[in-house]
């Protein structure tokens, strides 16, 4: 008798740790006074320029100029030369300008008085620095627009990653586009903020349905088995689909999910979808003692009553290793529907 096994055994310890402290950089001590100045806030400035900062020798000279950045107020930042008004801070760092109210703000931050570094100096000006709010649980970005964040973080809640409103990424990356570090949150690669990881990762995003994917991505459940919430992924048939090299480990894989909670239309039961391997074991390979699915780069195995080996979704036996055909149907269900994808298997 023939049976499958599968696990994802993928579970990570995701939850970077982010945000660097107002002002921190290198840069001489406070003191300088202000110098002559056309601008105190943007509101000063013609509509298509900002109010910016320079020095003259140790006084501080704000100028109406163009953006000299081109992240947004509010939005992510590694330093100053990613920001309009050249200003860059708080915790976590996010473009900022000064202010006199919160009305010269982004949504999602407050005026107040925090350290910028300026000139190479060290300046504490009134300016906009990051709002706190409380933790909100998302599953689209419009769920976060009103407190101007998007849906891009995650949390551990209830012992599993849970994606969450934050403060928008400073990533250009479009879904679907490369990303490489090996994390789940990626917000300085990824406009999402979400990488599948792994050195041939991809930018994915939260989604509730097909919809909110665009292009030809399917909405579904997680790549990965501690991860909550559905995500836009590439569908494929086969390995080959999703450009699988069994001479790299890194390689991508035509992995089984199990998406068993659609909120439009129920169950869907079994997805295939692109995804980073989930072991280190090649397609046909045999599983050795304490091994199991998570071994292997596809994260599914067959049990032939002699040998559990690794296996791989398939549509032809041209689909499948030297050795095995295109044969294997599971009996495995998910919410409830049968498995209807074919898989290789040893005659």
């Amino acid at each position: 008798g023939e049976g499958e096994g599968e696990g994802e055994g993928e579970g990570e310890g995701e939850g970077e740790g982010e945000g660097e402290g107002e002002g921190e950089g290198e840069g001489e001590g406070e003191g300088e006074g202000e110098g002559e100045s056309n601008c105190q806030v943007d509101a000063d400035c013609n509509a298509n320029q900002v109010c910016g900062a320079s020095r003259s020798g140790t006084d501080l000279v704000r100028t109406c100029g163009v953006p000299s950045g081109d992240g947004d107020l509010g939005q992510r930042c590694g330093g100053g030369n990613d920001c309009p008004t050249g200003l860059c801070g708080g915790s976590p760092n996010l473009c900022s300008a000064f202010c006199d109210s919160d009305d010269d703000c982004a949504v999602n931050q407050r005026c107040d008085v925090g350290q910028f570094i300026i000139g190479g100096r060290v300046s504490v000006i009134s300016a906009c620095v990051p709002q706190t709010l409380d933790q909100l649980v998302c599953s689209l970005d419009a769920d976060c627009t009103a407190r101007g964040q998007t849906c891009s973080a995650i949390d551990t809640i209830a012992g599993n990653l849970t994606p969450v409103c934050d403060h928008p990424p400073s990533g250009t990356v479009d879904i679907n586009g490369q990303c490489s570090v090996n994390a789940l949150e990626n917000t300085t690669q990824c406009s999402t903020g979400f990488c599948d990881d792994r050195d041939e990762g991809r930018c994915i995003d939260t989604c509730i349905q097909d919809s909110d994917c665009g292009g030809n991505l399917i909405c579904t459940a997680s790549h990965l088995g501690n991860v909550v919430g559905r995500w836009c992924a590439e569908p494929c048939a086969t390995m080959a689909g999703c450009g699988f090299d069994v001479g790299n480990v890194d390689s991508r894989v035509c992995k089984r999910r199990c998406d068993d909670e659609d909120p439009v239309a129920g169950a869907r039961g079994f997805e295939l979808a692109c995804t980073p391997p989930v072991g280190t074991l090649a397609p046909n390979a045999n599983l050795g003692a304490g091994q199991n699915s998570a071994d292997c780069r596809s994260g599914f195995t067959i049990n032939n009553g002699v040998n559990t080996y690794c296996s791989q979704p398939c549509g032809a036996d041209v689909d499948c290793p030297t050795g095995t055909t295109c044969t294997h149907n599971s009996t495995t269900t998910c919410g409830g529907v049968e498995d209807v994808f074919t898989y290789c298997r040893r005659p």
